[in-house]
Parts: C-alpha cells; structure tokens; sequence
C-alpha cells in the first residue's frame, strides 16, 4: 500500500491542510508545534480509526477532535495493487457519531467488501497493535512490549508454517475451540453438556423407579409380616386367657426355675474361671493386660521395621531396575564421552561460528567476485589507451604541450583583440585632432578676457580643448601599444606553429589523424585516469574488506568445524547437528537421572542394613518375653495373633467373674431363706406348663390383653395402607423398561459427542505443538534478521540478538549477553528499530507498505543516523514518511545521492 495523498479538513486544530507523497523516501519538515505528530495520527486514525485506549486519562478522540467543531474529518488516497482506493472518515464526540468509507477512486461507487472501520486490515493485512509495533514509530516510542490484541508472533508463525495466510495454526485452533464450545461450554449450555444434565435426569428417573420397584417388594414383605403379626397377636391374646387361670401356679414355677437356673450358672462360672485361671498362669506368674501390652508395642514396633525393611527393599529393587534400564539407555549416547564435557555448549558455539563463518564467506566470495568484476572493466577500459603506455612518459610532455598550446592560443587571442586601427590613419587622425584642440584652448582663453560675455562660456570652451588634448594623449599610447602588440602576435604565431609541429609528432606516434582528435584522445585519458584512480582506491578498499575477514583463517576454522560436525553426526549416527545437539539433552537428563538412582540406591542400602539391624535386636527383645510364657518357639510374626488370644481368654476370665458375683448375689436374693426341696413339692402338679409370661397381677394381663387388641386393629389398618401402595405406586410414573432405553440412546449419543470433542483435543493439541516447533523455527531466524540490521547500524559492534516473548532483548556485547535495556538511549533506539525492520520483512516479504517515523533518529549521533538513512533506502519496500524537525536528514540524503520527495508543513 502507498499514501498517495492525504486531505484534512479538520483534525486537532489543522484545518484544510493537502500533502501529496510519493513512492520511495518521503522528507516531511515542520517546526516545533507545527503538526507532525498529529498528521502522522491522521494517518493512523483513517486507517484504523480513533482509539479507545486512554494516555494519562485522556483517550485519543479526546485529544484531536477539537472542542468547538466537535468533529473531525478527512480523506485519504492510497495506492494498492495497482488500483487507487478514497478512504473518507468523520470522527464525532463518540463513536455512534462516527461515519467512515471506502471508495474506488476513478469511479467513485462505494466499497463494501473492504471493513471501513479498519481498512488498514484490508490494505495492509495487520490490526492496530501489529501497525504500531512495525510500520508505525512515534517520538520516542520506538521500544514496545507484548498486548492483549498481540498477532505478530501468530502471523509470523503462520508465515512460516504455511509459506502465506491462506491457512493460520492459530486460525484453526480458534476455529477447532468455537466448534468444542457447541459440545462443551464453562456454563453447561454446549449439546454434549446437556446431552449430559438429561443423561444425569435419567439416572435420577430410573433410581426413582428403582426405588419404587424397590419400595414395592418392601410393601410385599412388610404385607406378609403384618399379616404374620395379625396371627401372632390372635394367638398371644388366647394365650393371656389361658394364663390368667394358671397364673397363682405359674408365679411359684418361676421362681423355682430362676432359683435353680441360677444356682447352676454359679456352679458353671465357678468351674469356667478356674480353668481360664490355670491357663493365664505360667510358672507363678500370671498374663494380664501389662504384660500383653509390653509384648505388643514390642511387636508392633518390629512389624514396622520388618514393614519398612520390605518397602526398601522394593524400592531399592525398583531402582536397580531403573538404573540398569538407564545404563542400557545410555549405552546408545556413550559416544558423547568421546567429546569431553561441555559438550552442548562447544557444539552451539560451533553452530553459530559456523553461520557467522558462512555469513563472511559468502561476503567475502562476493567481494573477490566484485574485485574480479572492476578489474576486468578497468583493463577493458585501459586497452583504449595502450598506445600511451607503450610510449611510457609521453602523456606528460603531450599534456604540458596542450597546457603550453592552449595558453598560447589564449594570448594570441587577447593580442588580435588589441588591435583595432590602422598605424597611418590613426596618425593623421591623430596631428588634426590635437590642432583642432589647441584652436579651440586658444578661442576660449580670447573669450574669458572679452568682459561682455559671461566667464562660464569660455571656461567651458578651454575644458573641452583640455580634454581633447589628454584623449588624443591616451590614444597615441594606445597606438604604440598597438604597435608593440603586433611584434608580439608576430612571435606567439611563430611559437605555436612550433608547438603544432610537436603535437603532429604525437599524434603520429599515437596513431591519430588530427590534432582534434588528439586533443579529445587525451581528455579522455585524463577521464580514464581519474576513473581509474578513483577505481584503484575502489579495488583497494574492497582488498582491505576482504583482508580483514582472515578469509583463508576463516575458511580454515570453518573446514575444521564442519570436520568435527561431520565425525560427531558419523560416530553418533544422527543427521544432523540439532539431533546431536538433541542426543546430548537427552544424554545429560539421563546422566542425571542416574546420579539421583544412584544416591538413592546408596540410602537405601544404607537404610537397609540400619533397619536389619534394629530389627534383630529387636527380635531378641522379644524372645526374651515369649520365653517367660513358654512360648520361645513361637514364630515372632505370630505374636499377635498370640497376644489376642491370651486377650480374649483374660477378657473372658474377667467376664465369667463380673457375671458370677451377681449370679450369686440375686440366688441368695431368690431363695430367701427357704428350702428349695419343698418349693419343688408344691409344683410338681404345673411343672410341665411351659410359659414366657411374667405377669404379677390379672389386671396387668387385662392391660396387656387389651394392649395386644389395640395392636392387632392397627396391624390389621396397616396391612390395608400397604395394599393401596402396592396397587397406586406406578400412577404417572413410567416404567423402567422406557426410561432404560432412553438413557441407552442418550448414552450412545453422549459417547458419539465425547468421541468427536476428544478428536478436537487432539487436533487442537497436534495443532498447538505444530505451531510450537513452528515458532522454535521463528525465533533463530528472527533474531537472526534483527541482529543483521543492528549489525549495520551499529558498524558491526553486537553480532548476537536474543529475543524472547514480551519483545525484550539481549544482546551479545563482545563475550557476554546483556539486556537491552542496558544500552544507551540511541544504541536502544537502534536495537527497536532493527526489530521493527526485521518484522516488517518477515510479515511483509516482497508487498508494498508505508512506513511513518516520527523523528525516530533524534536519539542517534550523525554517524548512525546515516547508517539508518541508507538502510531504510535500501530494505524499507515500497513508501517511508519520516517527519522531523531537523535538516540534517536531507543533509545526508542529499550527500549519499538518495532520492526523495520533500514536504513543509
């Protein structure tokens, strides 16, 4: 794109202002104030509009739309692809009153496919942010940083990937991500995400119905067992009949069943607790709870330690494994030993030598090539010219014999322009001259003496007859010189006839056939000489160029580098350096992940042979105690199971105790003093009546009665409310067969979706680590196109630019690496400027594009501006504006030749 013509007719206070530019370098002067920077704006602003953003508080339109129009507007011709476009733009208070357009300017009809709002993305390719981190270089902004609306890193990386736009990484993963957010999304609303909530719907019909399916056979139980409860009551209430009339006899049998159920459970647990007492007791010592725990903790203690032995060893198995494994790994990168340390670091070091090797190979090559070149034209041109140097010396004399004949000419020129009269004429011209004056001197003093005529008349009379006598004084001196002239003439003839005789010798000599010829012959041997010398000096300079590459040592070092590559990338089979370079990380990860093997194998051999150790002085311990219970030859690891059964007996010794006390206690409690053979004889009618009942009085057994007749009538309501659930429990329910089947099609459906998001993952992610390698590749070459550029601006001072994401650099200052904020203003200015650059030819390849700067160079001292001059001249393609308010540019560019259209504001 190129700015043919800018229109304002109202912006930031410049009012009907017109400035024509031109392809190539365009020269913008104006004073302090007089508008630069807000025309440079105008250009932004038509196209990509006013922005937003504001700077210390004030937004853009705030700053240029002036207060009392309240609008601004213009217009703007670009030239792109051959075709001329009018950009018309209006900007109000806000953004509704904004107006903009686009047109076709030979016919004038409006165009809508290209986005007036922003048509630098039509023109130019690039949004806001890229413009103003490339084409676009404010005062004093040359530096920039990373954004929110950053693409340059995204553009560049789809240069590269794809060789132009037609197919952007980025692009595509924007677009895999739109089409995963109509499956999935952060709030739910995506198909497969309701597809999911519905999935989650069913499951909680289906548990529902399987509830109720559920609930139903509980009702059925619970139906049988009510029933079997209504037969149990009905039966309990005739038995409460039955009972009232045995109840007198029943009471007395109860109470001598209980006397001798007791007294014979006190007789068990007598005989019980005595043999538990005979098993806890081993040679006068008894086992009780103490001695258990001691023996326990003990136990506990070596199972750890025997747990923790285990462990170790697994590990240490597992690490013995991994080491051998590593070795194994390592055996293919053993070749790198072979190259002693520092391997990675002398081959990247080789790497670059070896580019800046070919970078000065290849310009040394060219400059061999050009010296070739201009001494082939200066011999081409020196065989017009053999004649002279055969003849050695002769250039001279003929030289100083043209110098010689052309002075002569030049004196007999101004000799013939001194005579004018003939001797004898101006003679008798001469005596008539002075008589008639000396007539007159006489005539006016008569007059001055005669009174009656006014004294001024012959005194003008006597000065006209004076002067008349000093004319024809001066003329006779003329005449003599005249005469004297001739004589000469006479001499400078006879001296140039000798001269001409010389000059004819020479030509013959030279083989020319006049003395024109002869003349035009040297002239152009004087220009062929001044061609020459200045050819000379030209050839000589190059040979010191090329003398001071070392091109042999150069050359020398790089064959023995490239040697070194070539046996490494042989011994370590690989392809090239990047793979060895590649084998080498792999080589130090792995040479380090068995240092960390092997530290841990040595702890925990080390925790090992402590664990061993503690664990067998551990186990004497407890030989020790099993040795006091007779128990010595017990496997140590069946001590708990030993120790719980001395528990469980101890447990149930103090548990037989507890129960004889009260056993005895209620017995002496039941029999009160009585004989129980003749409780035995009053029985022996109901002795055989079998009875659970304990009732002491009938009104209790009536009260029960008529507790169990309450309870039968609930039983028997129950038994009805179960029957109306079973027969209402699907009312507007489906059934679970349907709701099954749904859930199968949503499952399938939810499985097909899963597939299809899962295969925008992986392409997504196959995608992102394509653009990944892809950007692994831009930044070596993009630091390679800045440090190009800083190279020639700096006269070759930093070789080595490293550039990392936020745009902040590093820079190569003879063996260390700097930032690049550490430079000095200007050196930082020129490092910025060499990025932009460097962007530009990357993003912009061979289009045409305008480039505006904005005093970009007041940082820079003479030499360097020069240096950047001449580099914008020879790399910026198509259109640059450099606004400034110094004159020292069109110094410079009128110094080196550099063509230019120049504007005052």
């Amino acid at each position: 794109m190129i700015i043919k013509e800018i229109r304002i007719g109202n912006f930031a206070g410049i009012e009907n202002k017109v400035l024509n530019f031109e392809e190539g370098i365009n020269l913008i002067y104006g004073d302090n104030e007089a508008g630069k920077s807000r025309i440079e704006t105008f250009i932004k602003a038509m196209l990509y509009g006013l922005s937003s953003k504001k700077i210390k508080g004030e937004s853009e339109r705030k700053r240029y739309i002036s207060f009392n129009s309240n609008s601004a507007y213009g217009e703007m011709v670009v030239l792109f692809k051959g075709k001329e476009y009018l950009i018309k733009r209006k900007f109000g208070s806000s953004k509704k009153y904004d107006s903009s357009e686009v047109l076709d300017y030979l016919t004038g009809n409006k165009l809508d496919y290209i986005n007036s709002e922003e048509p630098g993305k039509y023109f130019l390719g690039i949004n806001r942010s890229t413009f103003e981190k490339t084409l676009y270089i404010g005062q004093l902004s040359v530096a920039f940083n990373k954004d929110k609306e950053e693409e340059i890193m995204d553009k560049v990386t789809a240069l590269y990937g794809c060789g132009d736009h037609e197919v952007s990484g980025e692009k595509a993963v924007q677009k895999l991500e739109a089409l995963k957010k109509t499956y999935v999304t952060a709030r739910g609303a995506g198909s497969l995400d309701l597809l999911k909530k519905r999935y989650d719907s069913l499951n909680e019909e289906r548990y529902e119905a399987e509830a109720i399916c559920e609930k139903n056979l509980d009702w059925e139980k619970e139906l049988i067992d009510k029933k079997e409860s209504k037969q149990k009551l009905k039966s309990e209430i005739e038995n409460l009949e039955v009972y009232k009339k045995y109840q007198k006899k029943i009471k007395l049998q109860k109470e001598y069943k209980e006397i001798i159920d007791y007294f014979r459970e006190s007789e068990q647990l007598k005989n019980e607790e005595s043999e538990i007492t005979k098993i806890i007791s081993k040679d006068n010592k008894v086992i009780d709870e103490e001695f258990l725990d001691n023996i326990s903790k003990k136990n506990l203690a070596y199972l750890y330690m025997l747990d923790e032995k285990e462990e170790r060893e697994e590990e240490l198995n597992t690490y013995i494994t991994a080491l051998k494994e590593k070795n194994e790994e390592i055996e293919k990168y053993k070749f790198i030993d072979l190259f002693g340390d520092n391997l990675k670091e002398r081959l990247l070091e080789i790497k670059y030598e070896q580019q800046n090797y070919e970078e000065k190979i290849k310009s040394a090559k060219e400059i061999s090539s050009l010296i070739e070149e201009e001494e082939k034209e200066l011999n081409l041109r020196k065989v017009a010219f053999n004649e002279i140097y055969e003849n050695e010396g002769i250039f001279d004399e003929i030289k100083s014999t043209l110098d010689l004949y052309e002075l002569k000419l030049n004196e007999l020129k101004k000799a013939y322009s001194y005579e004018e009269f003939d001797d004898e004429n101006e003679g008798n011209n001469e005596k008539f001259k002075m008589i008639v004056s000396a007539l007159i001197f006489i005539f006016g003093v008569i007059l001055f003496f005669i009174k009656s005529i006014s004294f001024i008349f012959p005194l003008l009379i006597i000065i006209l007859a004076i002067g008349m006598i000093v004319y024809e004084k001066m003329n006779r001196n003329r005449i003599n010189n005249n005469n004297n002239n001739k004589s000469k003439i006479d001499e400078l003839t006879e001296e140039i006839q000798k001269i001409e005789i010389l000059l004819d010798n020479y030509r013959r000599k030279l083989k020319l056939s006049s003395t024109e010829e002869l003349i035009k012959y040297i002239k152009k041997y004087i220009m062929f000489k001044v061609y020459e010398e200045k050819m000379v000096i030209k050839i000589e300079e190059k040979k010191r160029v090329l003398k001071a590459y070392n091109f042999y040592d150069i050359r020398k070092k790089y064959d023995k580098n490239n040697e070194m590559i070539k046996s490494l990338i042989r011994i370590s089979k690989c392809r090239n350096v990047n793979e060895v370079l590649e084998a080498v990380d792999v080589y130090s990860k792995i040479n380090s992940e068995i240092e960390v093997i092997s530290e841990k194998i040595e702890f925990s051999k080390k925790t090992i042979g402590e664990l061993t150790n503690s664990i067998i002085k551990k186990e004497e311990v407890l030989k020790n105690n099993l040795r006091v219970i007779g128990e010595e030859n017990l496997d140590i690891q069946d001590i708990d199971v030993l120790i719980n059964k001395y528990r469980e007996i101890i447990k149930k010794r103090d548990e037989l105790h507890a129960n004889l006390l009260l056993v005895e206690k209620t017995y002496r409690a039941l029999i009160k003093g009585r004989d129980i053979e003749n409780i035995k004889e009053e029985l022996k009618d109901v002795i055989k009546f079998d009875s659970n009942y304990n009732f002491e009085s009938e009104e209790e057994i009536e009260k029960e009665e008529k507790k169990k007749s309450n309870e039968l009538i609930e039983c028997e309501k129950n038994i009805k409310d179960v029957e109306n659930n079973i027969n209402t429990r699907l009312i507007g329910k489906r059934s679970l067969v349907e709701i099954t089947e749904e859930i199968e099609n949503v499952s399938n459906k939810i499985a097909k979706y899963e597939k299809q998001v899962k295969a925008i993952n992986l392409a997504m992610d196959i995608l992102n680590e394509s653009i990944d390698e892809v950007r692994k590749t831009v930044g070596p070459a993009l630091n390679k196109g800045i440090a190009d550029v800083f190279f020639n601006l700096t006269d070759g001072k930093y070789g080595e630019i490293k550039l990392n994401d936020n745009y902040e650099m590093m820079v190569r200052d003879e063996s260390e690496l700097i930032k690049g904020s550490y430079l000095s203003n200007g050196t930082f200015d020129q490092l910025y400027i060499s990025l932009r650059i460097a962007l530009i030819e990357i993003l912009f390849n061979d289009e045409e594009y305008s480039m505006i700067l904005d005093d970009a160079f007041v940082q820079y001292d003479n030499k360097r501006r020069e240096a950047a001059i001449k580099l914008i001249n020879n790399r910026i393609k198509g259109q640059t504006l450099i606004f400034t308010c110094h004159t020292i540019e069109e110094e410079i560019m009128l110094k080196n030749d550099i063509k230019f259209n120049y504007c005052i504001i």
